[in-house]
C-alpha cells in the first residue's frame, strides 16, 4: 500500500463537490491511503493474498478506488473520504483476489460518512456502505475498545491499492502486510513504516486487523499517510466510532459482529459517537483509486474553465481538473512533473 502525490482531499474544490477520487497528498506532504484521489495509495512491500474474504474492494465503473470491510451482512466499513460527495448507486463491492478476479460483486444501496467527517483535515474519517443484498460470507467482528497498551502490537493491513507509491503501479490486487503500532490517539492509530511496509493509494478504507484472544477483529480503517507511502500511516480507530457504525448497521439491516476488544481505559472508549479532532490529522489525503488514474486525463467540463487533468500553474498554485471538477493546491514550487505527466507541487 502507499499514498498518492496529489489528492482531492489535499486540494480545494473551486467548483462543485469533492469527488470520490479525493486525494492523496495535501499541503504539508501528507497523503491519504484510500483509493480516491489523483494520486493513490496501496499496500507496499506486502504480499498478495486470497485470505481475509471480509476485506473487499469498492469499485466504480469496474475499477478499484477504495477498500472496505464487511462488518454485517449488508454493511461495509470504509473511510469517509471514499464516499463523501459521491453517488453510491454507482458503486459496487467486490469480494475476491483482485478487481479482475472477483468471486462476488454486490450492488450498493447507500453510503454515509460520519456527520463530523472533515475532508480537509481527514478527521472522523469513517463511513458505512450499505449493500443492496446480503453478502455470502460471514462479517468481521469489530474491536470494542483500545488503550495505550496497544502500542507495540502488530496489525495486519489489507487493501487493493498500489504497491509502489512513487510510480502508482499495480493497483487492484488484494495484498496484506504487517505493521507495528507506535502511537494511539483518541480517534487514530499511527505506525512508522519499517522495511518499506505500509499502505498506499487505493488501500483507503481498508482494514487493520488485530488478534484479540485468538479472534481476528477489525481495529482500524486506512485513512492517510505520507506522500510517497514510505514513512508512516494513520488509521481511524473503529472502537471510537461504534455508536455511529452500529447506527448505520441498524439502518441498513443486519447484525454487526462484536469482538472482545482490548483494554478499556484508553482514549476514545467504547462507542464515543463524537470523538472530536484527535490524532495528528494533518492535511492528509486519499491514497487513490487503484490503478493509475493519471493516464489519459480528464477533458474537463464547464466547471473547469478550460483547465485539463494535466493542469497548470498559477504562480505557486497548481490547478487541475478531475471528474469535471476544478481543484487547486498551494505549493512552495509549482511545475511540470515529467515522470507523472502533469503539473504538481515540486516541493
Amino acid at each position: 500500500m502507499g499514498s498518492s502525490l496529489r489528492s482531492l482531499a489535499g486540494g480545494m474544490a473551486v467548483a462543485c463537490s469533492l469527488a470520490v477520487l479525493c486525494g492523496c497528498a495535501a499541503t504539508g506532504g501528507k497523503t491519504g491511503t484510500d483509493g480516491d484521489g489523483r494520486r493513490g495509495t496501496p499496500i507496499v512491500n506486502g504480499q498478495e493474498t486470497s485470505d481475509y474474504p471480509e476485506a473487499g474492494v469498492l469499485l466504480q465503473g469496474g475499477q478499484a478506488f477504495c477498500t472496505g470491510t464487511l462488518i454485517a451482512p449488508r454493511s461495509v466499513l470504509t473511510a469517509g473520504h471514499c464516499v463523501e460527495g459521491q453517488d453510491p448507486s454507482q458503486f459496487s463491492f467486490g469480494i475476491g483476489a483482485s478487481q479482475d478476479q472477483l468471486d462476488y460483486e454486490l450492488s450498493v444501496a447507500g453510503a454515509a460518512a460520519h456527520p463530523q467527517f472533515d475532508m480537509q483535515q481527514l478527521v472522523n474519517d469513517v463511513a458505512v456502505v450499505t449493500l443492496g443484498e446480503d453478502a455470502p460470507i460471514n462479517p468481521m467482528p469489530m474491536n470494542q475498545a483500545m488503550d495505550q497498551s496497544w502500542i507495540g502490537r502488530q496489525l495486519t493491513l489489507v487493501g487493493y491499492g498500489v504497491d509502489d507509491g512513487p510510480s502508482q503501479s499495480n493497483a487492484g490486487i488484494k495484498r496484506m502486510v504487517d505493521v507495528t503500532i507506535d502511537q494511539v490517539d483518541a480517534t487514530t492509530i499511527h505506525y512508522t513504516t519499517q522495511q518499506g511496509k505500509t499502505a498506499c493509494n487505493g488501500d483507503s478504507g481498508g482494514p487493520a486487523f488485530a488478534d484479540e484472544g485468538g479472534q481476528l477483529v477489525v481495529a482500524g480503517i486506512t485513512s492517510y499517510g505520507d506522500q510517497n507511502c514510505q514513512q508512516y500511516g494513520v488509521y481511524t480507530r473503529v472502537d471510537a466510532f461504534l455508536d455511529f457504525i452500529n447506527e448505520q448497521i441498524q439502518n441498513g439491516g443486519g447484525q454487526g459482529g462484536n469482538g472482545q476488544g482490548g483494554g478499556g481505559q484508553g482514549g476514545g472508549g467504547q462507542g464515543a459517537s463524537d470523538p472530536g479532532q484527535g490524532g495528528d490529522p494533518g492535511q492528509g489525503g486519499d491514497p487513490g483509486a487503484g490503478g493509475d488514474p493519471g493516464q489519459g486525463g480528464d477533458p474537463g467540463g464547464d466547471n473547469c474553465m478550460g483547465v485539463t487533468y494535466e493542469g497548470e500553474c498559477d504562480g505557486d498554485t497548481v490547478l487541475w481538473c478531475e471528474d469535471g471538477e476544478l481543484y487547486w493546491q498551494e505549493c512552495m514550487v509549482c511545475g511540470f512533473d515529467p515522470q507523472a505527466g502533469y503539473y504538481d507541487c515540486l516541493q
